[in-house]
């Protein structure tokens, strides 16, 4: 971990792990502060992928992020990755990771495909793990930087 982040909440269930964290010193922007807490990540079952990077994090609207991460940590990625979910599911640890940012938080997803429009089930990602699968969502909230990943096998 790095000394320029203080941990806040982490938490690692088998294929879902998450970190929050706050910075010590903010000033970079806020795709490097995720790659900063990235590395720091002590994912559930993979290692992490040598080749993403900051740049490689893509907006999502905190809304939706607030649909697929707990749909996709109760229900997996590999037979589960066509379109958005309809209704929120309840997943305790997403919840206890997406309580510590406010309304006002930024949201990322490493799938480079809108997750709305996907309707074959096949879409395109910067794999954050060496997993076959994986959906990480990354949240900046001021100080606060989290990462919530989910891995999956076929």
């Amino acid at each position: 971990m790095s000394a320029l982040l203080e941990t806040i909440d982490q938490g690692k269930s088998n294929w879902v792990s998450w970190l929050v964290c706050r910075e010590l010193n903010p000033s970079r922007s806020d795709r490097a502060r995720l790659e900063q807490v990235r590395l720091s990540l002590d994912v559930g079952v993979a290692q992490l992928a040598e080749d993403f990077s900051g740049s490689d994090w893509s907006d999502i609207d905190r809304s939706k992020a607030l649909l697929l991460g707990p749909d996709r940590a109760k229900n997996g990625i590999a037979y589960n990755s066509v379109g958005l979910p309809e209704r929120r599911v309840a997943h305790k640890s997403f919840d206890r990771f997406a309580n510590h940012f406010s309304l006002a938080s930024r949201w990322f997803y490493n799938w480079a495909t809108d997750v709305s429009l996907m309707t074959s089930g096949i879409g395109s990602w910067n794999p954050v793990t060496t997993s076959t699968f994986d959906l990480c969502l990354g949240v900046v909230d001021g100080d606060l930087v989290g990462i919530f990943c989910v891995e999956d096998e076929d």
